[in-house]
């Protein structure tokens, strides 16, 4: 995606509005639709290929409310300021509903912004926009006023004369409205099957065999989601973010459909931390269910990395005399912790995670062989030129096990794991992990341990402390083109810099994920 595209669409999604256009008028689509907006909410005029729509609501009675957060004001000027607008005319373009969208083509190579507008004064907005740049497209069409970029007025013109579907064919935005709280600044919905057909047709496949993966998963698990729903909203300077994630059971494993369980036991967030932990989280590994859903995986694609895992599993477990299902994933237990360590003297962040286990010394042996089986593996597919290597040493009393990449180069350091009082903890290094092991000891991590103030318990929740993860934010933005992307990752940066803090809380329903999240903003 082009840097200007980035900027453009990061524009419309945060602000809903701000854009140019063009007096051309697109050539006529040949299908059309009897939706229109004094007929139906506006979101449901969007074509069922639309991936992400948003629908911000009384935009100008609270305009002046969210403007007063500094940090989200500087935010929304860095963009505004890309697209010639000021902070004013939104609310006079926007009006008292608007939605913005993401919607693909029929091959799902194209994505194209737009924006859906009912403002208060139709020549108003026509004159503000006609006052900027030609590079976007403005259509009237079905009630309703549609942006969308130039180069792209053929796709956004399909979608604004519509094509005889609607977004309400395949989201129940009535069922995900009663999974939510009322009211909000900001209600929106993500389209799981129209986000895999753009991942798939535009990404899949062509990034490196590591990232790779992370998409597989992702278009397996897109597979079971029936429809994303969110609710956001502003109040004193707090950002509230209320979600819903409903999955098709049926189309899932029963192991791993298992999970969904209200009553599953939840796990506290940790206790008496040192002040260098930044980021904290507590989860359910859900290890007994991990094969299940490997396989399930494999088989989504044929092709995949995951073709052979039957065959692994077997030459190991017949190798070492092994039952990965009891010896490992069983033999993890209910609850596990995550922890990201502010770094010392410019050193980057580090991290540590803490599991619970129902026979640590089965869960060490079994990890230690597996170490074993891929180093030899690793050897035959890359030579010799990249190989794992295990050393063990003594840290704080506990016998740990440091893995590293031997290359023709030198010694890439990786983790290091160790068994504590029936907790596998394993850190990127040795302080991360000496600090584990002493959580550990102390009793932080206790199934028993007591929420963090003002928290409930989930079955799974997460915290970072603002000021101390901004840098870590900033250079990770940084490792884009700072020259043609300057602007958006001053901008992004600019925004998280203004955090005071961030917590996130998750809880199983029989068919889906609920989710609540809180950042808190500077106000000053």
């Amino acid at each position: 995606m082009k840097p200007k595209m980035i900027i453009t669409t990061v524009t419309l999604l945060s602000l809903g509005a701000g854009l140019s256009c063009s007096s051309d008028t697109p050539s006529t689509p040949e299908h059309t639709t009897y939706l229109t907006a004094e007929t139906a909410p506006l979101h449901h005029l969007l074509p069922e290929e639309t991936v992400l729509a948003v629908e911000l609501r009384d935009l100008p009675r609270r305009w002046n409310e969210i403007r007063s957060i500094r940090s989200l004001a500087r935010f929304q000027d860095q963009l505004l300021q890309q697209v010639g607008l000021n902070s004013d005319d939104i609310p006079l373009i926007a009006g008292e509903r608007c939605v913005v969208a993401l919607v693909s083509s029929a091959d799902g190579r194209t994505v194209v912004p737009i924006a859906v507008l009912l403002p208060p004064s139709e020549p108003e907005a026509h004159a503000i926009v006609e006052s900027l740049s030609t590079n976007w497209t403005l259509v009237k069409a079905r009630g309703a006023l549609w942006i969308g970029p130039q180069h792209m007025t053929h796709e956004m013109t399909i979608a604004a004369l519509g094509n005889g579907t609607s977004l309400a064919d395949v989201i129940p935005t009535a069922e995900a409205s009663h999974r939510l709280p009322t009211g909000g600044l900001v209600r929106g919905w993500v389209n799981p099957m129209a986000l895999k057909h753009v991942f798939q047709a535009r990404v899949e496949g062509s990034l490196p065999d590591m990232i790779d993966v992370f998409g597989m998963f992702l278009s397996a698990e897109l597979e079971a989601v029936r429809w994303i729903a969110f609710r956001r909203d502003v109040e004193l300077a707090t950002i509230t973010t209320d979600a819903s994630v409903a999955y098709d059971l049926s189309a899932l494993p029963p192991e791993v459909a298992s999970v969904f369980n209200p009553v599953a036991s939840k796990p506290q967030m940790p206790v008496d931390l040192p002040s260098s932990v930044v980021v904290a989280a507590a989860f359910r590994p859900e290890a007994e269910v991990t094969l299940a859903w490997l396989r399930y995986v494999a088989q989504a694609n044929a092709t995949s990395s995951l073709r052979n895992l039957d065959f692994w599993i077997d030459e190991f477990e017949n190798r070492y005399g092994h039952d990965l299902e009891s010896d490992l994933f069983e033999a993890v237990g209910e609850h596990g912790w995550f922890l990201g360590l502010e770094g010392v003297g410019g050193e980057p962040p580090a991290w540590l995670i803490v599991l619970q286990a129902k026979d640590a010394n089965s869960v060490e042996s079994t990890l230690l062989n597996l170490l074993n089986w891929s180093k030899e593996h690793a050897w035959a597919r890359t030579l010799g030129l990249a190989v794992p290597r295990i050393d063990h040493q003594d840290v704080a009393g506990a016998t740990a096990h440091v893995v590293a990449v031997r290359t023709p180069f030198g010694q890439v350091a990786g983790p290091l794991f160790a068994t504590v009082d029936d907790h596998l903890v394993a850190g990127t290094d040795e302080n991360a992990l000496q600090t584990g092991i002493a959580l550990v000891r102390a009793g932080s991590f206790s199934a028993d341990g007591g929420a963090r103030a003002g928290s409930t318990p989930a079955h799974a929740s997460f915290w970072a402390r603002g000021p101390a993860v901004t840098g870590l934010a900033q250079s990770i933005l940084e490792l884009a083109d700072t020259d043609s992307h300057n602007a958006l990752v001053g901008a992004v940066a600019g925004l998280i810099a203004g955090f005071v803090s961030a917590a996130a809380r998750a809880w199983y329903e029989q068919d889906a994920l609920l989710l609540h999240g809180e950042i808190e903003l500077d106000g000053s």
